[in-house]
């Protein structure tokens, strides 16, 4: 017998929580979102990862699990655009700096003076190699000493020999040596400012070459760009949709008389 009572529907029990390999999986998948490794790395079975990796995604409290998961990783406008005002500021100040450095340029000089100061080099060195030897005791020491003085002097000779020959043929001859040393600046690659700029995302790429380490930071002009769009610093641009920008194909208007002259 009816009591015209409406009957209470019955609640359903609430989903049973994932347990902390299950959980693990969820964490692995958002790594490379590759399910049969990331169920080797939450340790199921190496034999089965693949159908045991798909039989988990079908469970949709782990898909449940995954979205919260990269909601949580995923980054906001706010961080982009934070991270490409970066990248618009950057400069390659952030990874280089200025040094001072002795730098001896080459310059020309007449022969003879280069003549000259040559045979008062030579003569310096044969009263400096007197003195040294002087002071060795040891025989054996004293004769691989006087060896290499004889090199060195033999090399200056013919030197001075080539530079003689060479005024015989042109009294006026000038010649390129190694003038007085001055000081210059160089950019230095600061490996302590690169390591810190790649930590805070401003350098694209590192390469090393033979001629050192090459560093490519990010298009500070294309971040400027699309941050001053983001500002709509721009005047919008205009589409004809209907053609898609192109002028309409053989397209005539008509105007009716209309009893005009």
């Amino acid at each position: 017998m009816s009591t015209g009572q409406t009957p209470v529907p019955k609640k359903e029990a609430p989903p049973k929580p994932l347990n902390a390999q299950q959980l693990r999986f969820v964490v692995e998948l958002c790594v490379d979102w590759n399910k049969a490794a990331a169920a080797r790395r939450a340790g199921y079975s190496e034999k089965n990862a693949k159908q045991i990796g798909y039989s988990l995604w079908a469970d949709q409290r782990v898909k449940d699990a995954v979205a919260l998961r990269t909601a949580e990783l995923a980054m906001s406008a706010g961080e982009a655009t934070v991270r490409m005002s970066s990248w618009g500021r950057s400069s390659i100040e952030d990874v280089f700096t200025i040094e001072v450095e002795e730098y001896r340029p080459r310059v020309q000089k007449p022969l003879t003076d280069v003549i000259a100061e040559l045979k008062a080099d030579m003569e310096d060195e044969q009263e400096l190699a007197i003195r040294a030897e002087a002071l060795l005791k040891d025989k054996k020491v004293m004769k691989k000493f006087r060896a290499q003085v004889a090199r060195a002097h033999q090399r200056r000779q013919v030197q001075l020999w080539r530079y003689e020959k060479m005024l015989e043929r042109q009294p006026d001859a000038m010649t390129w040596v190694q003038g007085p040393p001055i000081a210059r600046e160089v950019a230095q690659l600061d490996l302590v400012k690169a390591l810190r700029a790649q930590a805070g995302g401003l350098i694209k790429k590192v390469t090393p070459t033979r001629f050192g380490t090459g560093v490519e930071l990010h298009d500070a002009k294309d971040a400027t760009d699309k941050i001053l769009k983001l500002h709509g610093a721009y005047a919008p641009e205009k589409f004809d949709h209907t053609t898609k920008g192109q002028p309409l194909p053989g397209v005539q208007f008509y105007l009716p008389d209309n009893g005009r002259d």
